[in-house]
């Protein structure tokens, strides 16, 4: 009796760790690298029209998501995004003219995914992420002397649209648009005959990005 009794939870044991290892076998992490292309949009003026930045220009763009897929529709990621080469030009006072600076922006952003269906492997999905960003200027020349650059953090979110195709069952590749806000720049004050003035602009563009995921 006491040797069945034995065989009974060995095989309830079993059982259960074969549930969980099966419960384990069906998660679905991914890990992606990204790159891509970034246009900067016209600069949101800020309160002082004539002291914003008018626009940016244009820049590379690297990502790494890590992130988990829920189920055939769902997944989230948390991804970091490196925007090294955004260049941005000024409107200043009258009398005051500013040379284009450099703009770099970091984001760390939580996204959601929602994958519509498959279709012999390719599937269609919609995007969205909020985060934060944090946005670095370069120093300006402006008449007179040199401003110097400044840093800082921003809200920021992105939505967009994409196509994922599955290579196997380990690798995909991902190509997606996305349109991405990144916050307020600026750069340091500077004191000019209208009194203290601080050039500042928003950042936002339209991005187009091919990715390769691993999936474990």
């Amino acid at each position: 009796m006491g040797n069945i009794m034995t065989i009974k939870k060995i095989a309830l044991v079993a059982m259960i760790s074969t549930t969980a290892l099966s419960a384990v076998a069906t998660e679905d992490y991914f890990v992606q690298f990204n790159g891509g292309y970034a246009h900067g949009m016209k600069s949101v003026k800020g309160s002082n029209s004539a002291n914003s930045f008018n626009s940016t220009g244009k820049s590379a763009l690297y990502g790494l998501e890590a992130g988990y897929k829920f189920n055939d529709n769902f997944r989230a990621s948390l991804s970091f995004d490196y925007l090294p080469g955004f260049e941005a030009s000024a409107t200043t006072q009258p009398g005051v003219t500013a040379s284009k600076t450099k703009v770099k922006s970091y984001a760390l952003m939580l996204n959601g995914y929602y994958d519509i269906a498959d279709f012999s492997g390719f599937t269609p999905y919609l995007t969205a992420g909020i985060g934060a960003a944090r946005n670095k200027t370069g120093s300006t020349s402006i008449t007179g002397g040199t401003v110097s650059g400044a840093t800082k953090n921003s809200f920021a979110a992105k939505a967009g649209l994409g196509v994922k195709y599955d290579i196997n069952s380990s690798f995909a590749v991902d190509l997606r648009y996305q349109f991405q806000y990144l916050g307020a720049f600026k750069t340091s004050s500077y004191t000019s005959t209208a009194g203290n003035i601080t050039p500042q602009g928003t950042l936002r563009a339209n991005e187009l990005l091919l990715g390769v995921a691993y999936k474990f």
